[in-house]
């Protein structure tokens, strides 16, 4: 596949170089012949072999490929994108070392050859993966951070054992080649340091590296680069993540000052709306300090808590909780479907936050002063359908089928990143249940959620 640009491009440079080649031979043909269509044909003669040959030369490059003296030799290049691509999905450092090593065995053939990676505590570069190499061998190959080879390679350029001299600034380079049993080593870099480097030995029946085996290598090497780079910025993002959720528990600790809410709010003496609000706050810091302990720990997302929640309780507490802002807002806020016989399966924290808050807090966002947002539930069969429904400006054709996704946001993009209905999606989906949307534009909006219903047997 090719950008129609860039096609255009390419084709815009063969006429020209076409008929800069036919009108020498055109204006020869019509002195000796006086035929303006033997003329002609001289002068788009070699414009139309220029694409003959673009367009043939495949098929005679794969058949001389056949001869018995070349056959197999260049296949490796032929599968040069499969490769590349095998080394983008790599997950992690291990399993990128051990697919760029596939990679270059494919494009080359080495009798041996391996990846060295930088260890950053012991300042020295080891062995992540190997092939051809005897189990001791493979423990003693590494060379330091300040070795030779280092120096050189943040050249980033491919080092040749056949083009290191032997004057006193190589000897170290050349006896360190020797050592690695290398005869191709190609450096990786990873913010202008040498992370990585690909080593390999000579070629089976030590044929020499020739051009093509070297232009294979470079483009794998390029390519794996990039997947370098982009699997060492995940790593460190996610280390950053978790230092900041570390700092983040501390208030939520034995010694921390939100462990005072639940004395606070056993205080009599309080106003009973004072005491309901302290709950809340409590509620809500138990619900992020128990999520930040997962983060931190690794935990899975819905072990905590699981158990049979009533919805009719919810529905009570989230009508409680979100009245006074709703009339701040000007917004009329109707809570029906207090279903008290029964409950469903998942988790209260996750089912109330990532559902119905992101639900309420997406309507009351998109209701203007004087609408109505409306809560309610009924138990269907073994199934309880809930629903938020909003009286605002409702949701373009064009969002409404990527709104469940990362990222979708609508109107004033006044949100904090497009995550809450994807994550309200992927809660209930944990919980066997589903979300959808129905709406039109100018006709508001009505979000359906449908959980399995447990029957209270008492």
């Amino acid at each position: 596949m090719m950008d129609i640009n860039l096609a255009l491009r390419y084709t815009l440079v063969y006429l020209v170089m076409g008929f800069s080649l036919g009108l020498p031979l055109a204006g020869l043909v019509w002195m000796l012949s006086g035929e303006a269509l033997a003329a002609a044909l001289a002068l788009v003669a070699p414009v139309a072999g220029y694409f003959a040959i673009q367009n043939v030369s495949p098929w005679f490059i794969g058949l001389v490929d056949r001869l018995p003296i070349f056959q197999g030799k260049y296949n490796g290049l032929r599968n040069l994108e499969r490769q590349e691509r095998n080394v983008a999905l790599s997950g992690n450092l291990a399993t990128w070392a051990e697919r760029l090593l596939e990679g270059a065995s494919a494009l080359v053939k080495p009798e041996t050859g391996f990846v060295l990676v930088r260890e950053e505590g012991d300042r020295s570069y080891l062995v992540k993966a190997g092939m051809g190499l005897n189990p001791a061998r493979r423990v003693f190959l590494s060379i330091p951070s300040d070795s030779p080879l280092v120096a050189r390679g943040r050249e980033g350029k491919m080092i040749l054992a056949d083009s290191v001299g032997f004057d006193s600034d190589s000897t170290g380079l050349a006896e360190e080649l020797k050592f690695l049993g290398a005869v191709a080593v190609v450096p990786l870099m990873h913010r202008e340091t040498v992370y990585a480097f690909l080593c390999l030995g000579p070629k089976v029946g030590r044929d020499m590296l020739n051009d093509v085996d070297l232009a294979g290598l470079y483009g794998l090497a390029r390519s794996a680069e990039l997947t370098l780079n982009t699997l060492l910025s995940g790593s460190k993002s996610e280390t950053e993540k978790e230092a900041w959720a570390h700092d983040l528990l501390r208030p939520f600790g034995g010694k921390g000052s939100f462990r005072g809410l639940r004395e606070i709010s056993k205080d009599d003496r309080l106003p009973e709306d004072v005491r309901r609000a302290l709950g809340r706050i409590q509620a809500d810091a138990e619900f992020v300090g128990r999520n930040l302990r997962r983060v931190v720990d690794g935990g899975p997302e819905t072990a905590a808590a699981e158990g049979i929640v009533s919805m009719g309780a919810m529905y009570r507490r989230l009508e409680g909780k979100y009245a006074p802002l709703f009339r701040e807002s000007g917004v009329d806020l109707a809570v029906g479907g207090f279903v008290d016989h029964g409950g469903v399966r998942g988790e209260e924290g996750l089912i109330e936050r990532r559902l119905l808050d992101n639900l309420l807090e997406n309507a009351l966002r998109h209701t203007p002063r004087g609408g109505r947002v409306e809560m309610g539930g009924r138990v269907e069969g073994e199934t309880f359908l809930g629903w938020v429904k909003d009286s605002g400006a409702g949701i373009p054709a064009e969002l409404k089928n990527r709104l469940f996704e990362p990222g979708a946001q609508g109107g004033d993009r006044s949100g904090l990143a497009g995550l809450g209905l994807y994550s309200a999606k992927t809660t209930l989906e944990s919980f066997g249940g589903k979300v959808w949307v129905e709406s039109e534009p100018g006709q508001g909006a009505a979000f359906y959620f449908s959980l399995p219903f447990i029957r209270r047997t008492d």
